[in-house]
């Protein structure tokens, strides 16, 4: 075999082989995310995968006390059930979706562990349809 030939099935080899990471969901271009955690370094620091969930969002009832979870003030509405949504009271960026239906990517954090639940922590989020 001649030796372009093998340079040409190293490339194509090469570029098959290169991981193709999603970005944006195939629903909403991409410059309609609106950016909430997903470039925050304790976010981003999380092993869990990132996915996309779509339901509405609603805001959600904060249970107050010493050992609460008070940044749980949204739930993201799907047809499995609700889901809390990570936001501190001082983030404001998912006030503009409350009883909309949106698309959200990020990561379901389970903190069972330390006597929690899960939790999706919002990297980015999209109006729906």
């Amino acid at each position: 075999m001649p030796l372009r030939a093998i340079g040409g099935i190293v490339a194509v080899l090469a570029l098959t082989s290169i991981p193709i990471s999603v970005t944006c969901s195939p629903q909403v271009a991409p410059e309609r995310w609106t950016p909430v955690f997903g470039q925050e370094p304790w976010y981003r620091s999380r092993s869990e995968p990132e996915g996309t969930w779509d339901g509405t969002l609603r805001r959600g009832e904060v249970v107050d006390g010493p050992n609460a979870r008070t940044a749980l003030r949204y739930s993201l509405i799907t047809n499995s059930g609700p889901i809390p949504v990570y936001a501190p009271q001082s983030m404001d960026r998912l006030e503009p979706f409350i009883g909309r239906a949106v698309l959200i990517r990020g990561k379901l954090i389970d903190l069972s562990s330390e006597g929690f639940g899960t939790e999706l922590w919002p990297g980015s989020i999209a109006r729906a349809r």
